[in-house]
């Protein structure tokens, strides 16, 4: 019993970014949350040019870079606008980043995280608006 509760702790809070998402978006069932948290932060970018190719792929390239390179991160996930036609989906921004970590602490490092802010610097140029939407679970 122990070892399957270990390998359940990896799979859910410790293993591979692409595992991780997987099992926080697979199921429909609701995923035990660690003691503290967890905490998302949920980003959406607009780019000054969207249509320009050579601007996505660099913004796609800088995200994924730094999110792998930061380890209080338990799971990411990085996606376009599913272009669904409802009056109450905002279908306008070129990119959303969904990042979760264990807690509110983890998220703090992250903000101040060298990665991140190399990642500001490199693609800021890119966009003309950011919305950020943090939540924890209750």
């Amino acid at each position: 019993m122990n070892k399957k509760r270990n390998f359940l702790k990896k799979v859910l809070f410790g293993g591979s970014a692409l595992l991780s998402s997987h099992a926080l978006f697979a199921s429909k069932k609701e995923i035990a949350a660690p003691k503290h948290g967890p905490f998302v932060h949920m980003v959406y970018i607009w780019l000054k040019e969207p249509d320009n190719e050579a601007h996505r792929k660099t913004f796609i390239k800088n995200t994924k870079s730094f999110l792998k390179e930061i380890d209080e991160i338990v799971s990411w996930y990085v996606g376009t606008p599913a272009n669904t036609p409802r009056d109450v989906v905002d279908n306008s921004y070129s990119f959303s980043i969904l990042v979760t970590f264990k807690n509110r602490a983890d998220q703090d490092i992250y903000q101040e995280h060298e990665a991140h802010v190399d990642f500001v610097e490199k693609t800021s140029m890119l966009w003309n608006r950011v919305q950020v939407y943090d939540s924890i679970r209750v």
